[in-house]
């Protein structure tokens, strides 16, 4: 029986401590504050003695570019050494075998492949990935519908391959495949986000035409800008590809949340001069792109040959997306069994749930190092081909093929 005191929850009670806490302990380091006076002057309400030294002291070493064992690590940018980092792999995996999580190394891994349901709900409160930034730096063409977990996989193409897009989303991989040199097909279910690929690819001064278009939007009560948007979506708009590309834009940049369903918004601003400035480089690089949106299972159908190679990366197996057209399960079971019988080459990237790794089982699996922003975490590759990462063997974790 699970103790009640056994329940991780993300609450201040916990022992990890959130990134508003290790704001405060730079304060403390900067300001010279003892440890014991950050305590009783109640800088960490809620904390006990032993856990404002161990923070202080951790970011004391970070803060010098060391890893918490006092060791140097071996290249800027890394928090760990060689050391850690292997021994810390080798904990993780044990855990893995057991069947425990790989976070607090006690309970099962109920709520992915990796972590239990406690430490994933901690891990959402705490990292939360579909909360906006209010600006700043992203990747793509459009604010939250891009992904940096893209990052790294076109070193693992096959050369001289046509580069089929399948959920292109904000069009990072398409910008990533063609600044290497690749041919690419870019496909997405969203009309709209389409339409901007299009207009970026086809008009000289596209970048011009969104700002403008985005600056006349201000001006427009938020619940009108709204209800042109969805009106746009429907099949019975008669509305410019520009106007419906910029009302898009516009409102990706503005949406509190990454969730455009639930427009939510805070304050409205024009598209930024960054972003101009960016999308007028950025659309030479689509200059040949070919524009599909169409069903993942008609582009497979369409361009699956020996020299084509689809880069997939669906909304996730049973995780909520933020995004207006989802996927369901059914449609994922269908989309790997196609995969399975086709003559060309894929690399599916997805999250690392026991969901998606019994459905892909009987594929190459591998793990992906990604990064988002200061947060490094794996997620699972599948391929028909065989590729330089860590194979992921399914068996190691409980999970086996079904025969006959």
């Amino acid at each position: 029986m699970e103790l009640a005191h056994d329940i991780y929850k993300p609450t201040r009670t916990n022992t990890r401590w959130t990134p508003e806490e290790i704001a405060i302990a730079e304060r403390v380091l900067q300001e010279k504050i003892r440890p014991c006076d950050a305590f009783a002057w109640g800088m960490f309400p809620g904390r006990n003695k032993q856990f404002v030294w161990n923070i202080v002291q951790l970011t004391k070493k970070r803060m010098n570019g060391l890893c918490a064992c006092g060791r140097r690590p071996p290249a800027a940018g890394f928090a760990t050494c060689d050391e850690c980092r292997e021994g810390d792999r080798q904990g993780r995996e044990a855990a893995m075998a057991q069947g425990l999580c790989t976070h607090c190394r006690k309970r099962p891994a109920g709520g992915t492949l990796t972590m239990c349901v406690g430490c994933t709900e901690y891990h959402d409160a705490y990292n939360p990935k579909s909360m906006g930034t209010g600006g700043g730096h992203f990747r793509g063409l459009i604010r939250w519908m891009g992904s940096a977990s893209l990052e790294g996989i076109v070193p693992h193409l096959p050369p001289g391959h046509l580069v089929v897009d399948l959920f292109g989303g904000s069009a990072y991989l398409t910008l990533k495949a063609r600044a290497a040199g690749h041919n690419v097909v870019y496909n997405d279910i969203h009309p709209a986000l389409c339409d901007l690929v299009r207009v970026l690819r086809d008009e000289s001064d596209a970048a011009e035409l969104l700002e403008s278009t985005s600056r006349s939007l201000t001006e427009m009560p938020i619940a009108d800008t709204v209800a042109l948007y969805r009106q746009s979506l429907t099949s019975e708009h008669d509305m410019p590809a520009i106007q419906r590309a910029s009302i898009f834009a516009f409102l990706a940049h503005n949406v509190t949340h990454r969730d455009m369903r639930q427009m939510e918004f805070g304050g409205l601003k024009p598209l930024p001069a960054g972003y101009v400035s960016r999308m007028r480089s950025e659309s030479k690089l689509l200059r040949s792109v070919v524009v599909r949106n169409l069903d993942f299972a008609e582009v497979i159908s369409i361009y699956d040959g020996p020299n084509t190679v689809f880069v997939i990366d669906p909304p996730f197996l049973n995780a909520k997306s933020p995004y207006e057209f989802g996927m369901t399960a059914e449609r994922h079971a269908e989309m790997v069994q196609q995969l399975t019988n086709i003559r060309g080459k894929f690399f599916l990237t997805t999250s690392s749930s026991r969901e998606a790794v019994v459905l892909m089982r009987h594929m190459n699996l591998w793990w992906r190092p990604t990064r988002t922003g200061s947060m490094s975490y794996r997620q699972v590759a599948a391929t028909n081909y065989p590729v330089g990462l860590e194979p992921l063997d399914p068996q190691k974790y409980g999970i086996f093929k079904v025969s006959g």
